[in-house]
């Protein structure tokens, strides 16, 4: 009991170092923001509208979203860096980034493009609530943005730290106190719980159950990375320009079970034992 307690502490602990980065680098941009805004009310010599203020302070966190996920990741990164070198460790294997042959990132890239495109088919067709649907919707277009500092905070950074935190550490302390199914729901369930809305939580807790399995094989964060990056390079990008056909999501469904057997059956690791870890 006491080895499950501190597993789940030392989970909860880099979930609020990732929570908390972002809540600070997100607090810094609206500190900034508020004091321009106070300097342009002294200067037009007029009262505050508090409600006004709000509304400018969320615009300017949302239009610097990139930037804020950019940082916040790079900061979140270079902390757990320092926090290895302080305890004595070597930072790669704190974070399982253990290298994988070149040649194994193809099924996973393709894996984590087809998720994207049965998860898309899969909320356009499941019974969803309008309002919910809506909900998702606002929240998507709140923070949807393009160009290359867009693609570079969602695809690249984003992919990569939550892969470090979530697999590459939550998962595997837990998994070093109870069985691989338990602390696969349980990351994968803080995971889901730290995107927000609803249809976003239900997705990326079962995306989070899909990559834990892939680090359950694979024994390294890189691979579940190739995923991620994958899977918010085609949701976030390629499938705002292509309409999901019936063969495509027959190819999308049987790129997955390729993929999976070559996972479960041809891929060149061990399943991870409890002393890999």
């Amino acid at each position: 009991m006491k080895k499950i307690i501190i597993a789940l502490l030392k989970a909860l602990g880099y979930t609020a170092l990732f929570l908390g980065v972002q809540l600070i680098v997100s607090m810094a941009y609206v500190l900034a923001g508020g004091i321009g805004i106070a300097m342009q009310y002294l200067a037009d010599n007029s009262a505050p509208d508090i409600m006004e203020i709000a509304e400018e302070m969320t615009a300017l966190v949302l239009q610097y979203t990139d930037w804020i996920t950019l940082l916040s990741a790079i900061i979140t990164i270079a902390a757990l860096f320092i926090f290895s070198k302080i305890r004595g460790r070597k930072f790669t294997r704190e974070v399982s980034l253990k290298p994988i042959p070149a040649l194994s990132y193809i099924p996973l890239a393709v894996m984590g493009g087809a998720m994207a495109i049965v998860i898309s088919a899969a909320l356009s067709a499941l019974p969803i609530s309008e309002e919910l649907m809506q909900s998702y919707a606002e929240s998507s277009a709140m923070i949807g943005s393009t160009g290359i500092l867009a693609a570079i905070a969602t695809v690249v950074a984003a992919s990569i730290v939550e892969e470090i935190v979530f697999r590459g550490l939550v998962y595997t302390r837990l998994r070093r106190a109870m069985p691989p199914w338990v602390a696969m729901i349980i990351s994968s369930a803080m995971f889901g719980v730290l995107h927000g809305q609803l249809l976003w939580i239900a997705y990326a807790f079962v995306l989070g159950l899909v990559m834990a399995v892939v680090f359950e094989r694979t024994n390294s964060a890189l691979a579940t990375i190739a995923f991620h990056m994958a899977f918010n390079l085609a949701g976030g990008y390629l499938l705002e320009s292509l309409e999901i056909t019936v063969l495509g999501l027959i190819a999308a469904l049987a790129a997955i079970v390729l993929s999976a057997l070559w996972l479960t059956r041809l891929c060149p690791y061990t399943k991870l034992r409890p002393d890999d870890i």
